[in-house]
């Protein structure tokens, strides 16, 4: 850890959502802007493993997701010390919603139907960690 060397690297990222629509965009904007997209899952559980296997940069949410929901995934991220910068991403911006995932842990939250510019937003604001960390 604390390679300064590796901010050429692009990226790694996991998502979790169980559309396969939203994952298949997702995956699309991500590469756009760089990043090197590991593996897309389907559910909480799945995420868990990848995020223990893969160990990715960055991992994208799904609020809604069976066998564990992006807040529940949050809460155990935290617990677990997994280093990684999470993202939620949910089809409904209910500041309840936002409150419970910037209270557990999010480094971003995105609003569905996202666009090019937001997850962009997402990934310069994770660049910028990681340069204010080093």
């Amino acid at each position: 850890m604390g390679n300064s060397g590796n901010n050429n690297k692009a990226p790694t990222v996991l998502i979790a959502d169980d559309s396969s629509e939203i994952r298949q965009l997702l995956r699309s904007s991500l590469m756009m802007c760089g990043c090197d997209v590991l593996d897309a899952v389907e559910d909480g559980e799945q995420a868990l493993q990848q995020l223990d296997n893969l160990k990715p940069d960055i991992v994208f949410l799904d609020i809604d997701m069976p066998n564990k929901g992006g807040i529940e995934l949050l809460e155990i991220i935290k617990s677990k010390n997994i280093e990684v910068f999470p993202v939620i991403i949910s089809g409904y911006s209910t500041i309840d919603n936002l409150k419970a995932a910037m209270g557990s842990g999010a480094q971003g939250f995105v609003v569905k139907p996202y666009t090019q510019g937001k997850i962009q937003e997402v990934i310069t604001k994770y660049i910028q960690t990681l340069r204010d960390n080093n």
